[in-house]
């Protein structure tokens, strides 16, 4: 489609200038069919996707005749090498935000000088912290200095996220349905119904149990913050599920019998039996491990461990088989929608069977990441798939008996599937972030669909949950910090899609600035209109040419870098007719004092606290390999200085730092690494292509 044709070649070009892009068009827009279109310019691609995405992204590659290996994030985690590729694809991007995990170092290590497309529909899942990550995957830490932002880190610490968002707007493409006029009919409307908040047990039982989870004290975890961790995880399986809540308790049992067993013959336990408390989609909610520790801080004795015991089983005795509230409504809303396609989200697979089971069965399914199940009994996560989908996901039809009206998924289906034969998506329980409502409504909401509007139910938690685990108002203030740095569109409860206006001028003002790729003399007006001056701003680099528009008002002269602005005063310019004022000469003195700024910081970046440090270490070691007249570790000593000084993305420092780590205890020239390789965007020069000036009469 046009909008895809555009964002290929923009993200091309950006692959070409900063050897990185970051595709963040808004769930169902098509990003796949984007990333496959860049990658024909390509001969050796990777692409790096969820698993449960592998068996899709295989299909659309044979669609397309794109030729391409596909691995998945987890094989990442287990630590599996990305063969030398001119091209990788990471889809689901955001997944690789957290820079101390496993995959994002497999990534940042085995890059080397592959050109990097980031797919993701949310680029930020918490905060700027999570942008940047990304950015530095393929970009040194002053990489950006050209563009406004002379230190990545820096940025984030002094929250410069205005500038941050500004400087990283060449090599991100985020728009959203509202954006593409095409569109308008193609992606379905969401419709929101009215928050409910039925409990999952009976109201006159609730009461009991929060206190006997209050009660419950945890004493063989030494950490401070381990109890307020665990009794708010107790909570939210509370809030999904009578047997969400006993599936877990019933984990804490076991996991406190082992405690006690090994007091008796004085061992310890391990960190593996701590995370055993914890189902895999809790820790893909949480998208991290409950590192809580298993030495408690003090010697504990059998008997405290025997009264937590106690409480826990008091705490299962009160959630015996018991009616559901919460269920009841759900069986309500799914009779009222005999003639639809369900997509039901829960938080745990024992929610989902108990789900399952409440309808006995009838025409519905289970998916979670252990696999799916029908009526009949375990069946393929595709098979089902295509039971319940087969239009989106160009399968055969089922015949009757085997026909599904209602998928019970769990958040590990909520990524990247084509769904688009469901006309409703019902949160039954709520995650933890912003990410995993947008992905969930993304599944129907997209491409593809043949329904103009698709129905959103939402459950919230009842409010003695909810004072407790806020999950409102954290998923708002993500949603908030997520719209704030670069995503196109959020979701916040009771609002299935938020548009990022921040975001859209920006996509208006960077198409505004395209202007000829044939360098001409400068063109210029004067016009009615504000005070103010606007210029497109040319900067040819080492790898190719990067555009932007800068604008200045009065009196300062200096850079506006508020979108809402830039984009108010650029359009006054734009429709202002002819003017015969002559021009205050201070416009272009101010442009010229911006450029040379950024040109010094781009020459005399500000150096990072981890390159400064590595930078030391090798020339402490080069004095003493100058000592021992060793030439070949002086030269390649020579050649780390020369790495670290032009630019270094996070995984060449992080190589660095292993390779300087083992001459120094081997004392010898080990074989330089063969994926260390620096990443220097070199300025060329600099030029005007247009320049629009008001003459203050608006």
């Amino acid at each position: 489609m046009p909008h895809q044709h555009d964002a290929a070649k923009r993200i091309a070009s950006s692959l070409e200038v900063f050897g990185g892009a970051l595709l963040a068009d808004s769930v169902g827009l098509g990003k796949t069919y984007v990333s496959l279109a860049v990658a024909t310019r390509y001969k050796r691609i990777t692409s790096v996707v969820p698993a449960a995405l592998v068996p899709q992204w295989k299909k659309a590659a044979e669609r397309v005749a794109v030729q391409l290996e596909v691995l998945s994030h987890e094989s990442l985690s287990r630590n599996q090498t990305i063969r030398t590729s001119d091209l990788i694809i990471v889809d689901e991007a955001h997944r690789f935000r957290n820079d101390i995990t496993k995959r994002y170092d497999r990534l940042a290590r085995d890059i080397g000088s592959a050109h990097l497309l980031m797919v993701t529909a949310t680029p930020v899942v918490n905060g700027a912290r999570d942008l940047v990550n990304l950015l530095r995957l393929f970009l040194a830490d002053h990489s950006l200095a050209i563009c406004g932002v002379d230190g990545l880190d820096k940025a984030v610490r002094e929250n410069r996220l205005t500038e941050l968002a500004k400087a990283s707007t060449p090599l991100i493409v985020a728009r959203t349905s509202r954006m593409v006029p095409r569109l308008k009919g193609l992606i379905p409307t969401s419709l929101n119904s009215p928050l409910i908040d039925p409990p999952s047990v009976p109201d006159a039982r609730l009461p009991g149990i929060i206190r006997l989870i209050d009660s419950l004290e945890f004493p063989n975890f030494g950490r401070s913050d381990a109890a307020v961790l665990l009794r708010l995880h107790l909570f939210y399986r509370l809030a999904s599920s009578r047997a969400a809540l006993m599936e877990t308790v019933r984990r804490h049992e076991a996991y406190l019998l082992n405690a006690i067993e090994a007091a008796k013959n004085g061992k310890a336990l391990t960190r593996s039996n701590s995370r055993s408390l914890f189902s895999v989609e809790d820790l893909f909610q949480l998208d991290f491990l409950f590192e809580l520790g298993s030495h408690p801080s003090k010697q504990l004795e059998i008997r405290q461990l025997d009264e937590e015991l106690t409480r826990l089983r008091m705490l299962l005795s009160h959630t015996r088989e018991t009616e559901s509230p919460k269920l009841s409504h759900l069986k309500s809303l799914l009779a009222q929608r005999s003639d639809g396609r369900t997509l039901v989200f829960c938080n745990s697979v024992a929610t989902a069977f108990l789900i399952a089971s409440s309808l006995g069965w009838t025409r519905c399914a289970v998916a979670t990441g252990a696999g799916a199940r029908v009526a009949s009994g375990p069946l393929g996560l595709e098979s089902v798939l295509n039971l319940f989908s087969p239009r989106s996901r160009r399968a055969t039809g089922p015949n009757p008996a085997e026909k599904i009206d209602t998928l019970i998924a769990t958040d590990l289906v909520s990524e990247g599937l084509d769904l688009q034969d469901a006309d409703a998506v019902v949160n039954f329980d709520l995650p933890w972030t912003a990410v995993r409502l947008e992905q969930r409504i993304g599944r129907i909401a997209r491409l593809g669909s043949s329904h103009r509007k698709v129905q959103v139910h939402w459950f919230v938690p009842p409010p003695s949950l909810e004072r407790r685990l806020l999950l409102v108002r954290r998923i708002s203030a993500k949603a908030s910090s997520q719209l704030s740095t670069g995503a196109a569109s959020a979701s916040r409860v009771g609002s299935a899609t938020q548009f990022n206006h921040t975001q859209e001028l920006r996509e208006k003002i960077a198409a505004l600035g395209e202007c000829n790729p044939n360098p001409k003399p400068p063109i210029y007006s004067i016009v009615k209109g504000p005070s103010a001056a606007l210029f497109a701003v040319r900067w040819s680099l080492s790898s190719g040419i990067a555009r932007e528009l800068v604008l200045l008002t009065e009196p300062s002269h200096r850079p506006e870098m508020e979108p809402q602005t830039v984009y108010r005063y650029a359009l006054q310019l734009i429709e202002g007719s002819a003017s015969n004022w002559n021009p205050n000469v201070e416009w272009l003195k101010g442009l010229q004092r911006i450029l040379r700024d950024r040109i010094a910081d781009a020459y005399h970046p500000t150096r990072s606290a981890t390159v400064i440090r590595l930078t030391r270490t090798a020339v402490k070691l080069g004095a003493k390999a100058g000592k021992n007249r060793d030439i070949a570790m002086l030269t390649n000593l020579d050649r780390v200085i020369d790495i670290l000084v032009s630019g270094a993305p996070v995984g060449c420092e992080r190589a660095i730092a292993d390779y300087l780590a083992e001459i120094a205890k081997s004392r010898y020239a080990a074989p330089f690494p063969a994926k260390v390789l620096g990443r220097n965007i070199s300025f060329s020069n600099v030029g005007v292509e247009a320049a629009l000036i008001g003459d203050g009469s608006v």
